[in-house]
Parts: structure tokens; sequence; C-alpha cells
């Protein structure tokens, strides 16, 4: 957990998302336990699966948090900042905070533009 001001300007400053960085009284940054892995795929979607959860979990509390895996454009620098250790290997960062009122329209695609129809799949 990064409550550092500090830390969490320099990671900000490594991120085109550097304002939710700022603006977040605490970041999160996510690892890979390379020592503790064993098969490289079923870890990368646990670890997709265990921040998924975690925005869940602070959204069930009232609280914002943005998944910030753009980060990982300057994995090395950010790394280096926070010095997690050689095993380690930064996965993403999250920001959490007190969300603004402001609820802004999404963006996202309707479900069946991203679903595959194929033989024997209805």
């Amino acid at each position: 957990m990064i409550k550092s001001a500090e830390q969490r300007e320099v990671l900000a400053g490594m991120t085109h998302y550097g304002k939710i960085v700022k603006s977040a009284p605490v970041a999160i940054a996510v690892f890979l336990d390379l020592e503790e892995s064993y098969n490289r795929d079923k870890d990368l979607m646990a670890v997709g699966a265990c921040i998924q959860n975690m925005l869940l979990v602070a959204h069930a509390r009232g609280l914002g948090a943005c998944w910030l895996g753009e980060i990982l454009n300057r994995k090395e620098k950010a790394s280096d900042l926070l010095r997690p250790g050689p095993h380690l290997e930064l996965m993403a960062l999250i920001s959490v905070g007190i969300p603004k009122k402001k609820k802004l329209a999404g963006k996202r695609k309707n479900l069946d533009a991203l679903t595959v129809k194929g033989r024997g799949c209805r």
C-alpha cells in the first residue's frame, strides 16, 4: 500500500493517468511473486481476478477504485521506486479514494458485441 504522497507523485508521472494517482489518498501496487508462480498464464488470470475482487470490495464499501495497468509501460522505473524485491513483478497499480459524486456515462460495448457464437453455442 502506497500512502506516501511523494511516492504517489512520482508514480503519477509514470502514467498517462497520473491525475487519478495524485488525487487518491492511497495506491496499491499489485505484484506477481515469481518464486511462487508455476504457470504464468494461470497466474496472470489469478492476478486479474484478485484485482477485480479488490475493486468490487472497494465499491461495496463506498470507495472509488481504479485499476491502472498502463503503469506497466514504465514497469522498471516504478519497480525502482517501490523496491519490491527481484522476485516480485509489478502487474498493476490501483488508486483508492472517495469517489466524486458525478457519474460519467460509460462507453462500454454491448455484451452481444463481445461474445462469440458458433456451432453448439447459443
